[in-house]
């Protein structure tokens, strides 16, 4: 932590939460020039996070760990029948999500998966940073639905949660055509991860509109009926050409949640239902989560 942080932290302490609010994100604007890397604390885990990331890393330093809530909606949603041990955390990031798992004893173990370089060293330092690396088993690699293929990865300049793997080279709503990209190896889900337990074992994927072939590459999982949830956006769907395979899983499943709206309660797993929640989100950027099982 450096001076000015520590000073303008114990400054916070004494003004309103809106005014904490905006203060930390004006501290945030004024680190980039000063420094690469800064540290996020949020409760019971911190996290190195990097000042030029304008998404996830600014969240977690202004607001917290507001991407945590979910995991615990979809907990609730499983119902008490459902016993969470092994967590699978597909895109994971810098440990976002599978960290406060483990760590708050939400899940016994994780394995967490995420291709893009940088995002993985961060993630193997806040695995050490929050003690939990004896419990979560971390893969710098992408997934699919072959074996041993490589990836082009594109890189978003500003939000380390947007890297996708790159199908389409047509200009997009976010500049896609003119960003850098890189190549990553990759597996299939059912290569890296263990025999899984459909009563102890949750796939969680963030993986920016490729979930559909990552899903081909989990048919153990999903013939076994591993619960999965996975973000829904019709947007990356249609630029990676995955949505026909993200709808073929439904097959496999008996319902599913909009996570982001519970109120409307279990959903039948079908073509139709995600044929439908397609439309209501169109094609310009929106998304939800959508939990199968």
């Amino acid at each position: 932590m450096t001076d000015t942080e520590a000073r303008l932290g114990r400054g916070l302490q004494a003004l309103k939460a809106e005014d904490a609010l905006a203060l930390r994100r004006l501290l945030f604007g004024l680190l980039a020039p000063e420094q690469e890397y800064t540290v996020a604390t949020d409760g019971q885990e911190a996290f190195v996070v990097v000042t030029s990331d304008q998404v996830i890393s600014r969240l977690l330093y202004t607001e917290g760990n507001v991407f945590l809530p979910r995991l615990y909606r979809a907990l609730q949603l499983l119902g008490p029948g459902f016993r969470l041990e092994n967590f699978v955390d597909v895109g994971a990031n810098i440990g976002i999500v599978c960290i406060p798992a483990v760590k708050r004893g939400l899940a016994r173990k994780a394995i967490a998966i995420e291709p893009e370089p940088r995002n993985f060293r961060l993630l193997q330092a806040n695995l050490h940073l929050n003690g939990v690396a004896d419990r979560v088993v971390a893969h710098n690699l992408a997934l699919g639905a072959e074996t041993d293929a490589t990836l082009r990865l594109e890189l978003s300049p500003d939000n380390s949660g947007d890297h996708r793997v790159s199908v389409s080279s047509a200009e997009g709503l976010y500049g896609e055509a003119s960003r850098r990209t890189i190549l990553v190896p990759a597996r299939r889900f059912d290569d890296v991860v263990p025999d899984v337990d459909p009563r102890t074992t949750l796939v969680w994927m963030e993986a920016q509109g490729y979930e559909g072939p990552i899903l081909q590459g989990a048919a153990r999982a999903v013939e076994r009926g591993v619960p999965v949830l996975a973000e829904f956006c019709p947007y990356l769907m249609a630029r990676t050409g995955s949505f026909e395979a993200f709808r073929d899983v439904a097959r496999a499943y008996q319902r599913l949640f909009d996570v982001s709206r519970p109120e409307t309660g279990a959903l039948p797993a079908t073509a139709a239902t995600l044929d439908s929640l397609r439309e209501r989100l169109g094609e310009s950027g929106a998304y939800t989560d959508v939990l199968f099982c």
